[in-house]
């Protein structure tokens, strides 16, 4: 199982932050970590450690393309 949790700044609720969850289990991560040019996920991990803000943003898109499950829930803004 491949799975990054993250939380990113501003919400399309209006709120200040969303917090998210992708998963990638079973057939998908061998198509995952060839799309990435990355031979196991011993190689992810050792990549991901060094990983720059804009790389992390990248994988984060990469890795909703093959996604078995997620979970997102966005803050709002109950100012309005």
């Amino acid at each position: 199982m491949i799975k990054i949790d993250c939380y990113l700044l501003g919400s399309p609720t209006g709120g200040t932050g969303t917090e998210c969850s992708h998963t990638i289990k079973g057939k998908k991560i061998a198509t995952f970590l060839e799309s990435m040019k990355i031979e196991n996920s011993k190689e992810l991990r050792l990549l991901a450690a060094k990983f720059s803000p804009e790389e992390w943003r990248d994988i984060h898109n990469k890795i909703q393309k093959y996604q078995t499950d997620v979970w997102v829930w966005n803050e709002t803004n109950w100012d309005d």
